[in-house]
């Protein structure tokens, strides 16, 4: 199980998405359940101190098992497939590298 009344003791164990419209507000994905049970997702502001993003942390965290995070994954990589992209993500879905 996920500790969420810390942060991770490796930065490696954390996966961030930035916000497309916030430049300061991330998605945050914690790996670090040392039985590979579950994950963590939480919401994250980069412009918080230790003390707020601990608790912003603890009152966004979202622990899923394996099972959900499949469902998930297949929910978000269609949801990606059926949105039209914008100029920008289109290196994405066509694999060049611009």
């Amino acid at each position: 199980m996920i500790s969420l009344t810390n942060f991770p003791e490796f930065p490696e164990n954390v996966f961030t998405i930035q916000s497309k419209n916030h430049e300061e507000r991330f998605l945050g994905l914690r790996v670090d359940d040392p039985e590979r049970k579950e994950v963590v997702f939480f919401v994250g502001d980069h412009t918080f101190n230790a003390d707020e993003a601990l608790n912003l942390m603890i009152e966004t965290g979202v622990a899923l098992n394996q099972s959900t995070l499949v469902d998930l994954s297949q929910f978000l990589l269609a949801t990606a497939i059926a949105m039209t992209p914008s100029n920008n993500d289109d290196h994405y879905l066509n694999g060049s590298e611009e």
